[in-house]
């Protein structure tokens, strides 16, 4: 069945418990065409859902800030994060310094083929120098495997998460699906990017793992688990391979063409990782009260559902984008911040606290820090 549940109360406090406010870090995207008219005011609400009042403005990850000399353009990523892997790490650890939580949107150029040993597609499109690339693989790494910062993927970091993990692509997806006219599903609807292109099937826990992107669509679900399945858009012309699945890796979601959607680990590492872009689905532009999509739209009086009609074809609109499902991934992401900031205060408190008393620092911080939230409402942010 489609997963259509509303969004019940936010399960962050509007009332920060703590001294400082959690930041939220985006990478840069001022060269993305969904963001093009879009000011930095714009980008407060991240085009989807406000930042809550306890938490700071977002930081944008300026990766053009890694300088590449000219005659270096022409290299190899990986000559490239050799021969800079000092000024990579200094500007990664300083923004992993400052931020609680990554939303990594998508880039407009395809990844490298030589970072998964093929050559270049006709149809791929590679930027150079590839700083973006060079800058996201290296967040990407130090994010999961040094500070555990939680993270977003979306789209292209998706793909490069997939081939840092050692996994393949599929440089264009139409050399490997069906065509549409044979019941395959057109991947790159760019012009679509605010309403539902196609179906995914999320798969139900199992006992390898794989629970997490299951829980933030379907919160309240218990046993027995049964597959869930939601509606999604679709801008992309390439896709992870995963015949060469690493055991580390967990496939939760799949189109119905067998395209890799979602995935995670199997550490459980704070990290969703989704081919789709739920930042761009919805139906109004909040701020001007108007419909996204420029095109006039048709009512289905049979389904009582709103549809485009492009060439024949039904494309679903999705409702208040207050209450569709993929507002809980990107929620997600608000809960692991708040988390993740909650256990770097606590960590620094309890590392002072040692310093004061150091022959029973754990007492004195529970008796200090902890007892006195005990009665917070969101105290669950030290359990997550």
């Amino acid at each position: 069945m489609v997963v259509s549940l509303p969004l019940s109360k936010t399960r962050y406090s509007s009332d920060s418990i703590l001294p400082t406010r959690p930041t939220i870090g985006i990478l840069n995207v001022k060269d993305l065409p969904v963001y093009t008219e879009e000011s930095t005011e714009k980008l407060q609400n991240l085009k989807t859902f406000t930042i809550p009042n306890n938490f700071n403005k977002p930081i944008l990850l300026d990766y053009t800030r890694l300088e590449i000399a000219e005659e270096d353009h022409h290299l190899p990523v990986q000559q490239l994060e050799k021969k800079y892997k000092d000024r990579i790490d200094t500007l990664v650890k300083e923004y992993l310094s400052q931020i609680n939580g990554l939303f990594l949107l998508g880039d407009p150029k395809d990844i490298p083929p030589e970072l998964f040993n093929q050559e270049k597609h006709p149809e791929a499109k590679i930027a150079r120098p590839p700083q973006r690339t060079l800058f996201m693989r290296r967040l990407l790494r130090l994010s999961t495997e040094c500070y555990i910062t939680p993270a977003l993927n979306i789209c292209g970091s998706h793909q490069q998460y997939g081939v840092l993990e050692n996994m393949s692509m599929h440089q264009h997806l139409p050399d490997v699906v069906p065509h549409p006219d044979d019941g395959g599903i057109d991947h790159c609807r760019s012009d679509l990017k605010h309403v539902f292109v196609h179906k995914i099937t999320v798969k139900p826990p199992s006992p390898e793992g794989g629970c997490a992107f299951y829980g933030i669509l379907a919160p309240k679900a218990r046993p027995p688990y049964g597959p869930l399945q939601i509606d999604v858009n679709s801008t992309h012309h390439q896709g992870v391979n995963f015949n060469n699945l690493p055991k580390s890796i967990i496939v939760t979601g799949l189109a119905d063409d067998n395209t890799l959607e979602s995935m995670e680990t199997k550490a459980n590492l704070p990290l969703t990782s989704v081919q789709f872009h739920p930042e761009t689905i919805r139906r109004k532009d909040l701020n001007k009260k108007r419909t996204l999509v420029d095109r006039d739209f048709e009512h289905d009086d049979e389904t009582g559902k709103d549809f485009l009609k492009v060439d024949g074809v039904k494309f679903e609109l999705p409702d208040d984008p207050k209450y569709y499902i993929q507002q809980r991934i990107i929620e997600d992401l608000i809960v692991k911040a708040h988390a993740h900031h909650a256990k770097k205060w606590c960590m620094r408190e309890l590392n002072e606290l040692a310093l004061e008393n150091p022959e029973e620092p754990h007492l004195s911080f529970s008796q200090k820090v902890l007892k006195p939230l005990a009665n917070k409402e969101n105290i669950f942010i030290f359990n997550r």
